[in-house]
């Protein structure tokens, strides 16, 4: 897993080496300005584009603060398949896999699981926005080469 120490290597290194980026939306307001200058409205609202430029620019360690969970997994996930090629990249997702972990805690908890074989619905295992969600299995019972899930 990465390490504190090895997020603070990553962010040295991309400080050291003068990486640069624009955010997309920087490239929108730069399109939005390029057009407001064609069409003649930039002058007119010049001090709201330079203000808007300077409430939008972004920070490198904001950034890498921000997006520290994403940018964690991305470069775990490039390092997994680097050095253990396709089958420590298959390993290292299904760890995360969501349908897999989902299944695994239906597994770890046989009242539900055995709801589940027998078709009915298992109260509460979901939550959406806060309300409890019901799963049901379905089980066509005039195809028995259907699995349960």
């Amino acid at each position: 897993s990465f390490s504190e120490q090895d997020y603070s290597d990553f962010r040295n290194f991309l400080v050291e080496r003068g990486f640069s980026y624009r955010t997309l939306t920087e490239s929108s307001l730069n399109e939005l300005i390029a057009t407001a200058k064609r069409e003649k409205y930039y002058d007119i609202h010049k001090d709201l584009f330079t203000q808007l430029e300077n409430q939008i620019s972004h920070s490198l360690d904001h950034d890498l603060a921000i997006f520290r969970q994403e940018i964690t997994e991305l470069i775990e996930d490039e390092v997994i398949s680097r050095y253990f090629y396709e089958e420590g990249a298959i390993a290292w997702s299904v760890k995360k896999d969501q349908q897999v972990l989902r299944a695994l805690e239906i597994l770890n908890n046989p009242p539900a699981y055995n709801s589940i074989l027998r078709g009915q619905s298992v109260p509460g295992f979901l939550t959406r926005d806060n309300e409890k969600a019901e799963i049901t299995a379905f089980i066509d019972r005039s195809r028995p080469d259907l699995i349960p899930v």
